[in-house]
């Protein structure tokens, strides 16, 4: 089934996903991961296991140099500490490229086409590789719902500082900076304690003394599916999707506007005919950080609510779903490429980096 892969995208089909394996136990048959040709296995596992996670492995990489680069920068500027947060988050968000339990639940060694959608190791095996799966879903998806606050965080810094400069320094200091983002990072680990409690590991018996075993909803869950399915999607998807973006988008616009405007101005007061550029680093930066996870978020919103999810999907469906996933990545690598393209103090502070080294 694809519904497992979108969980990853979307609040809503994790719930899809618990529901349906939970009601398609019923059946032997719907154990089956793949109904189609081979293209589909072998499109699936292109980006499952090799694509993905070795991008991931890279953006890692690129995530390691930003947190050195921002330590060394003065955390204790309110705009280090937000980035800092954020590429934490982005940091957490890609564990679930790195869930290697998922790849073996759909291609472990013992598999056969189209092969059970489970995994096939005995009990034992089977409750540590689950433990496993539970661990990279709690971190990549409790990142994912930080990096999607940490924006609106840093767009609502930067508009308190292009349009209320005089008081800014007293509004947005490093107590006010660190008290956001840890509300941000408990509000989201709250909310992914209860998103693993609803799930939970069921064996089965396919033969004289073989198991399988999946990852299945809970009795609760189960019981009180229609409320839980309201509140995910009409609250706690909302604030990690479309509200976000939203403000994100408007706050850069915003703020584009009072600089362009700021820049006319300077210019007519001071008469000088030449084009004035917009100088000022921390918002180049900040703002850049934005814009990138705006675009990212909205391109992934897009291939969402058009991309139909079902056990016939076409090629098609699978391609796309794992293309919303690597330009996740993409914003969550995108980091490091920011500070040194955007700010000639952090570039300074690399170059120091590669000659130490």
């Amino acid at each position: 089934m694809a519904t497992g892969t979108a969980g990853n995208d979307s609040i809503r089909n994790l719930t899809i996903s618990l529901m349906t394996e939970t009601i398609f136990l019923k059946n032997d048959n719907s154990l089956y991961c793949f109904h189609g040709s081979l293209d589909y296995i072998q499109l699936f596992q292109m980006f499952l296991c090799f694509i993905n996670p070795v991008f991931t492995i890279f953006g890692l990489t690129l995530n390691i140099f930003s947190i050195i680069i921002l330590y060394k920068n003065q955390l204790k500027k309110p705009s280090n500490l937000l980035l800092f947060a954020l590429v934490i988050a982005d940091t957490m968000n890609m564990m679930v490229n790195l869930n290697f339990s998922y790849m073996l639940k759909y291609f472990g060694p013992i598999k056969t086409k189209p092969g059970y959608c489970s995994w096939e190791y005995g009990i034992t095996g089977n409750t540590i590789i689950y433990g496993y799966y539970q661990l990279c879903f709690f971190i990549g998806t409790w990142g994912r719902g930080v990096n999607a606050t940490i924006p609106v965080i840093i767009t609502l810094e930067r508009a308190l500082a292009v349009f209320l400069p005089v008081t800014f320094t007293k509004l947005v200091t490093t107590r006010s900076a660190l008290v956001s983002c840890s509300l941000a990072y408990i509000g989201w680990l709250i909310w992914n304690c209860f998103a693993i409690s609803i799930g939970k590991v069921a064996h089965i018996e396919v033969s004289s003394g073989k198991f399988v075993s999946i990852n299945t909803a809970t009795d609760f869950f189960r019981q009180n599916y229609a409320l839980i399915y309201i509140f995910f999607v009409y609250f706690v998807e909302s604030l990690g999707s479309w509200v976000p973006k939203c403000f994100v988008i408007l706050g850069c616009i915003v703020i584009g506007i009072r600089v362009r405007v700021s820049l006319l101005r300077r210019k007519r007061l001071s008469g000088i005919k030449a084009k004035l550029k917009w100088s000022p680093r921390t918002t180049r930066t900040l703002v850049t950080t934005c814009l990138i996870f705006a675009v990212t978020h909205a391109v992934n919103s897009f291939i969402s609510a058009f991309v139909p999810i079902s056990g016939t999907t076409p090629v098609l469906t699978y391609f796309l779903v794992y293309l919303a996933e690597f330009i996740n990545l993409i914003n969550c690598s995108s980091n490091f490429f920011v500070y040194v393209l955007c700010n000639r103090h952090l570039w300074k502070i690399f170059k120091g980096l590669i000659r130490w080294s």
